[in-house]
């Protein structure tokens, strides 16, 4: 994999590790803070993104592995057997809950 690097970034070192086929770019802090976007872009794509202070490796930049997940289970619905909505959902709201509802920028503590 060749690295998406633009070609302005000659200050950049680029080694391909021959076995893996990886390619590994350092650069120092400065650099780094400079192209911060285009760092975790590489990192994102699988390049190995290593951050040298005075060209002494300090930290690489790896991505967070994500993992895939399930879709969230709803609870019942209106639709479902054992659903049952309470006749007191329908009366009215206690005054002190309306009011802090209602409330303006001014009334509030």
């Amino acid at each position: 994999m060749l690295p998406a690097f633009p070609d302005s970034w000659l200050t950049v070192d680029q080694v391909t590790n021959p076995v893996t086929k990886q390619v590994m770019i350092q650069l120092n802090l400065h650099e780094a803070k400079a192209k911060l976007s285009e760092c975790i872009a590489a990192a994102l794509r699988g390049e190995r993104v290593v951050i040298a202070r005075r060209n002494v490796p300090a930290v690489e930049l790896t991505p967070i592995p994500q993992h895939a997940s399930a879709p969230r289970k709803l609870g019942q619905g209106p639709k479902q057997s054992g659903y049952a909505l309470p006749q007191s959902f329908w009366d009215p709201l206690p005054d002190d809950v309306l009011a802090a509802f209602n409330a303006g920028p001014e009334d509030q503590p």
